[in-house]
């Protein structure tokens, strides 16, 4: 069966919650979907005008000003060369994992997920 690539996400697993099954789903949840687990990095926040917002979010990653500009550039520069993607979107594995390296190094249970479609 063939693929098509949709990308990788960078995503931090989150905590199963109380009112779900413990047979069914483990522990930790990862999934792509934003309203169960967080996504890195945040484009409406990094191409938004809200400078209280970048400040907030400079902060939860737990990076310094200049660190915070050069991810803004980084980003940039790769959404120019179409290896970054609207919404949170990697086009590619390298530069997913470049991206993590960089400047996410710091959270270890950050993880990179591949979704492939079938072709039909």
């Amino acid at each position: 069966m063939h693929y098509l690539s949709a990308g990788y996400y960078l995503i931090l697993p989150t905590l199963r919650k109380e009112y779900m099954d413990k047979t069914t789903v483990p522990e930790s949840v990862l999934s792509v979907s934003e309203c169960i687990c967080t996504h890195y990095p945040d484009i409406s926040i990094l191409w938004g005008k809200s400078e209280v917002k970048k400040d907030r979010y400079m902060e939860q990653l737990g990076l310094s000003l200049n660190t915070f500009q050069l991810l803004e550039q980084w980003i940039e520069e790769h959404r120019r060369t179409g290896d970054v993607l609207f919404p949170q979107v990697f086009f590619n594995l390298n530069a997913a994992k470049t991206f993590v390296n960089r400047f996410l190094n710091h959270l270890p249970d950050i993880r990179i997920i591949g979704i492939g479609l079938p072709v039909l």
